[in-house]
């Protein structure tokens, strides 16, 4: 019966090498971080912006918020707050007549997984 062959030993990489790589490593764990810092900054924003807005009833400014604050939200994985954000931004816009930016909205509602039923509990 034949054995498999092993693969021959491979040699060790040069320490030059493995420091590129554990250097590109730090970096991209950084760029991350630095992505996740931008992302709460941008939110921070928004937020205070939506505020003015909404102090001065400029509803196509709030729209505008929502409509961002939905973009940071789907990128973070929270679907269901994206899904909300951009609902009542399409509503906003609706209501001062911004029809493309509805439009823009409604591809962007569509393009989120449909929602899971909820689940029903038996009652005991």
């Amino acid at each position: 019966m034949l054995t498999p062959a092993r693969p021959p030993p491979q040699e060790p990489l040069p320490l030059a090498v493995v420091r590129r790589v554990e250097q590109a490593e730090i970096e991209a764990r950084q760029a991350k971080e630095l992505a996740q810092s931008e992302k709460r900054r941008a939110d921070a924003a928004l937020r205070k912006a939506l505020v003015i807005d909404e102090t001065l009833g400029n509803q196509d400014g709030i729209a505008r918020h929502y409509s961002n604050l939905g973009l940071i939200h789907e990128k973070r994985g929270n679907l269901k707050q994206a899904r909300e954000l951009w609902t009542k931004a399409r509503k906003l816009y609706a209501r001062v007549g911004v029809l493309h930016m509805m439009e823009e909205l409604q591809d962007c509602l569509d393009g989120l997984p449909s929602e899971p039923p909820p689940i029903k509990r038996k009652r005991k």
